[in-house]
């Protein structure tokens, strides 16, 4: 047709907008590939002056940036933070009976910390997160993936049974 020829256009360079496109295109896929880390900029004074360090809005600075209470559990040596939903998700495994059937209808995270054998001292329940020390951290990973490995092996032997059974019902229709 006449109009095709019309429509198609020539190879040529490529417009502004496309190049925006690719150009965000790119900036996209390069950001989905990392992890950001931010820095956290701290003014020492509002006169802009240097050497010169204003107390009292550098300690408000951080207490609205949440670093004092970061620094304080730091100190304490408890590295690892969890939020309640996401350690409840990571370790339920650990306490057999405990699966939650849907979001809804999760137990309450200290139902699942005391069950869950913790180290006494090396855990701290806050408000919203669940925070370990870094040796029981540790031990709770290696716990959970021979758990982890336990329920593979289990859900195998249950497809094993399962194709077996099948295959021999086949075998006896035949």
């Amino acid at each position: 047709p006449a109009n095709a020829t019309a429509t198609m256009r020539k190879a040529g360079p490529l417009t502004v907008g496309q190049q925006f496109k690719t150009q965000l295109t790119q900036l996209m896929t390069t950001l989905g590939g990392t992890q950001p880390h931010y820095v956290r900029c701290v003014k020492p004074n509002m006169e802009k002056k240097a050497a010169v360090c204003d107390d009292d809005l550098v300690r408000a600075q951080l207490r609205y940036a949440g670093m004092l209470e970061t620094i304080r559990i730091r100190k304490l040596g408890y590295p690892q933070r969890y939020p309640f939903a996401d350690f409840y998700a990571r370790y339920r495994i650990l306490v057999p009976g405990l699966m939650a059937r849907s979001s809804k209808d999760v137990p309450d995270i200290d139902t699942l910390l005391n069950k869950m054998g913790l180290m006494e001292g090396m855990w701290l329940k806050g408000l919203t997160k669940v925070f370990l020390k870094d040796k029981e951290a540790t031990r709770l990973g290696e716990v959970r993936e021979i758990q982890l490995s336990k329920q593979a092996t289990k859900m195998q032997a249950v497809w094993r049974m399962y194709y077996v059974k099948s295959y021999y019902r086949k075998l006896a229709k035949a």
